[in-house]
């Protein structure tokens, strides 16, 4: 089980993270109860993402703890959202109370964010029990491949099984320690800014949401990777495609506000029937159509509008008793080899060092398998791209 500093990545004195806080947290709280706006909304969120380590700290904790009260009544989402996200940090009742608050909230973000937290607030409580009885369930399997195939088709199961665990604790290390080391820098630079004795506030400023940007970053590596790992039993019900779609398309643009990667230049269309209803598991399919949606955001970013006209559109169309669901883009394309490795929907692969996690097209494709279908990705450089999840109308009866 992971501590909090662990998945925060932060864990040091307050000072020695932002030495603008040298004042005391209490001056803040008490400021920004006076006025919401006596800081900027961006410095807020600052103060937001840095009260993680506070709470780390026995020295810091009670002053964190009001702060952090007043900040989860900021006017601004962005604000809220922040403190949403480490929820679980906090002690009862100050958790119970703020997140009965913040599920509330106006911004279905930061309800979202608020069930994150709750999610691994309860998923660390049961972590090893829950780890055990995954293990067990392997045994088991291995024994009925051995019971039914022989005891050499087990092993030979085994070793695949370990092969493949193996490959993806690497990649995954390897990729956790490109975040974590511009955060090893960045504490580095802090250190020798305090240690001079006239540390330059706009340097540490930068610096600190330089870190910011990689705490954000692993974040959503480790919930893209989590999301991926777990079970994925769809319970479906009939629903109306547009509302799924409509529901996806609002949570991915609030997503890339919130994320600063949202860009004003992107047409994104929905062309939908609004009587076509199938028989999903929404969630699932609104977190795949969340997944592609900023995908297709994502493949703008180092395209000009002048270049090109930036295109989105989402569609859904019906197939001989299939549903099709397509997110397609007017971006750069993918290079014919690099579809090739796409199409596998391996976990952790990306193009996208700076923020992209890998996990995404993955997730989507084991969302569609759990629906008992499908994903096609059609690309070609200079012209776009379109993915398509292929699902059943309607649920076989078992």
């Amino acid at each position: 089980m992971h501590s909090g500093a662990e998945r925060i990545g932060i864990n040091t004195r307050m000072d020695d993270i932002y030495p603008a806080m040298k004042r005391g947290l209490s001056d803040y709280t008490k400021e920004l109860a006076k006025n919401p706006n006596a800081v900027t909304w961006t410095e807020r969120r600052e103060l937001a993402k840095v009260l993680a380590g506070a709470m780390l700290s026995p020295e810091h904790r009670d002053d964190a703890l009001g702060l952090i009260t007043v900040l989860s009544k900021d006017p601004k989402a962005e604000v809220r959202k922040e403190v949403a996200d480490r929820l679980e940090l906090l002690p009862e009742p100050a958790f119970s109370r703020i997140a009965a608050h913040l599920s509330g909230d106006a911004s279905f973000f930061v309800q979202k964010a608020v069930e994150r937290s709750l999610q691994r607030k309860q998923k660390d409580a049961t972590a090893t029990e829950r780890s055990q009885r995954s293990l067990s369930q392997v045994d088991e399997q291995l024994q009925m491949i051995e019971k039914f195939h022989g005891k050499l088709a087990a092993q030979r199961a085994k070793k695949l099984a370990d092969k493949q665990f193996d490959v993806l604790v690497g990649e995954t290390v390897h990729d956790m320690r490109n975040i974590l080391s511009p955060l090893k820098s960045a504490v580095a630079a802090l250190s020798a800014q305090i240690e001079s004795g006239s540390p330059d506030q706009k340097s540490c400023r930068e610096t600190l949401a330089r870190m910011g940007d990689r705490v954000d970053y692993l974040r959503r590596f480790i919930d893209d990777m989590r999301e991926y790992a777990q079970d994925c039993v769809p319970e479906l019900h009939r629903v109306k495609v547009a509302d799924v779609v409509a529901e996806a398309k609002a949570t991915a643009l609030e997503a890339l506000r919130l994320e600063g990667r949202f860009n004003e230049a992107v047409v994104l269309a929905v062309d939908v029937p609004d009587r076509l209803r199938a028989d999903l598991a929404r969630y699932q399919i609104v977190g795949a159509l969340v997944h592609l949606i900023k995908n297709a955001f994502e493949s703008f970013e180092m395209v000009k509008k002048e270049d090109r006209e930036l295109q989105i559109t989402v569609s859904a169309v019906t197939k001989r008793k299939m549903l099709e669901l397509s997110v397609e883009d007017s971006g750069p394309g993918i290079h014919a080899d690099d579809l090739k490795e796409y199409i596998r929907f391996d976990p952790g692969l990306t193009t996208k060092k700076s923020y992209g996690t890998g996990f995404g097209l993955p997730t989507v494709a084991k969302y569609a398998k759990a629906h008992g279908g499908s994903v096609k990705i059609e690309s070609e450089l200079g012209k776009g791209t379109k993915i398509t999840i292929v699902v059943p109308l309607e649920a076989e009866e078992e």
